[in-house]
């Protein structure tokens, strides 16, 4: 199953939308055969949003794939007009994801349409290194969120060379354990820290020099931003992982007694990226999963 065709759904492969509770969003988790307790960030592109903080669900079909999905989660934000390039619609934290119907034809609905279909789908394991993540999802990603052009730059040395000013991002499973990381570099944090509130580029081109890390509102945004990047790391059948804590690069190597030595000497798939962040200029990131 591709990673990105479930967090990113065209109003052409959506069949139905519609507001309801949070005990119906929740409840479609705990349906049979449901994959649950793996919450996922889906955006989609739609005529109508949502308020922030309702419920919604959302039915659609993959292509290559058999029957109707359902899905169903809370709106953490809402794009009332195209913005940007950024396309109407509303961004949903999903609880679970299920196969409804066999058919993707409109069909009624039987009396135990609650029930999921006996041939649905087994969850399959998730394995970091078939991630499909590239430059193209991850600059989308931070347009997105930035409100301005981000695209590809080369690569990064970032990996080798960790500066004790960078930033790095732990992003922990349900049991504590370091699954991914995202690591930026100073520049990369600071330009993106300043691009998402709009803050003068020239004094972040003079932060962004010096060897001190970030701090002050700057730091405050790009903490926001790499909550919201946990996005890149699920999928239907991914763990689910969360933002855990944040440090810089001089505590990296014995942080927590060496526990993320692995993300970085060993992981299972990593992404070196250097971006052009429009009116902020250059940065590196680094992505990694074990």
């Amino acid at each position: 199953m591709s990673a990105q065709k479930y967090r990113h759904f065209t109003s052409s492969t959506l069949l139905a939308t519609e507001e309801v509770s949070s005990a119906n969003a929740l409840a479609l988790a705990s349906m049979p055969g449901a994959c649950n307790a793996n919450r996922f960030r889906v955006f989609v592109e739609m005529e109508e949003t949502y308020a922030k903080g309702t419920y919604a669900r959302i039915e659609f079909i993959l292509p290559g794939k058999p029957g109707r999905w359902s899905a169903a989660g809370e709106v953490t934000y809402e794009v009332k007009s195209p913005t940007n390039g950024v396309p109407q619609g509303v961004c949903l934290e999903l609880f679970g994801l299920a196969l409804t119907a066999a058919s993707v034809e409109p069909k009624a609905e039987p009396e135990n349409s609650n029930r999921i279909a006996e041939d649905a789908e087994a969850k399959v394991g998730f394995d970091p290194s078939e991630r499909h993540l590239d430059a193209k999802e991850v600059c989308g990603t931070l347009s997105a969120l930035l409100g301005r052009e981000v695209k590809p730059n080369g690569g990064s040395t970032l990996p080798g060379t960790m500066q004790d000013n960078a930033l790095i991002a732990i992003y922990r499973n349900d049991k504590g354990e370091p699954i991914s990381t995202i690591a930026l570099d100073k520049a990369a944090a600071t330009r993106i820290g300043g691009a998402l509130s709009m803050l003068p580029e020239t004094e972040m081109d003079d932060i962004a020099e010096e060897e001190s890390v970030l701090d002050g509102e700057p730091l405050q945004n790009v903490h926001e931003v790499l909550n919201i990047l946990s996005v890149l790391f699920h999928d239907a059948t991914s763990p689910h992982v969360a933002l855990a804590e944040v440090i810089n690069g001089a505590d990296m190597r014995d942080y927590n007694d060496g526990e993320l030595l692995p993300l970085f000497d060993n992981p299972r798939w990593s992404l070196a990226q250097g971006m052009d962040i429009e009116d902020y200029g250059k940065a590196e990131v680094y992505f990694a999963a074990y």
